[in-house]
C-alpha cells in the first residue's frame, strides 16, 4: 500500500482593495466611452485616452504598461501611486493628474521606486529618509 498523500493548502494573495475599480474614476469622459470598459487598477495596460480630449495626443502618451516591471512591490507602489494622483485632489498641494501626464510621471516614478528597491532590496516607502533621497539625486 502506498502512503496516503498529505495536501496542503497554498497561500493564494488576496486580490488588492481597488482591483475591479477604473483607473479613471472620476475624470470626465469623451463622448460615447463608459466608465465600466474602462481599463481597471489591476489590468497590465492602462489607456487613460477615453478621458484626453486632445485631439493630437499620441496613444503612448496616455497608456503605460506594467508588464515590464519585474519586481512585484514596485508594480504595486507604482499603481498605488498612480491611481491617487489621477483621481484624488491633494488639498492646498495638488490637483488631480490630467490623464495626458500619465506616462511621464509613470517613468520618472519608476525610475525612483526600482532605484528605492535596489537600495533597500524591496520598494518600502516607509524606509525612504534623506540619504535615499541624497543619493538618488547624486545618479
Amino acid at each position: 500500500m502506498s502512503k496516503p498523500i498529505s495536501l496542503k493548502p497554498v497561500a493564494t494573495e488576496e486580490p488588492h482593495q481597488l482591483a475591479g475599480k477604473p483607473v479613471l474614476e472620476s475624470a470626465p469622459l469623451r463622448r460615447g466611452h463608459k466608465r465600466s470598459a474602462l481599463s481597471c487598477f489591476e489590468d497590465s495596460t492602462w489607456d487613460l485616452s477615453p478621458a484626453v480630449f486632445r485631439e493630437n495626443a499620441r496613444i503612448c502618451h496616455v497608456t503605460v504598461h506594467f508588464d515590464s516591471i519585474t519586481q512585484a512591490s514596485v508594480e504595486r507602489t507604482l499603481r498605488e501611486f498612480l491611481y491617487a494622483r489621477l483621481n484624488f485632489d491633494i488639498p492646498g498641494h495638488r490637483n488631480r493628474l490630467p490623464p495626458s501626464s500619465i506616462r511621464q510621471l509613470f517613468n520618472r516614478t519608476r525610475r525612483f521606486l526600482e532605484f528605492v528597491a535596489a537600495r533597500n532590496g524591496g520598494c518600502d516607502l516607509g524606509q525612504v529618509d534623506q540619504s535615499t533621497l541624497d543619493a538618488y539625486r547624486t545618479i
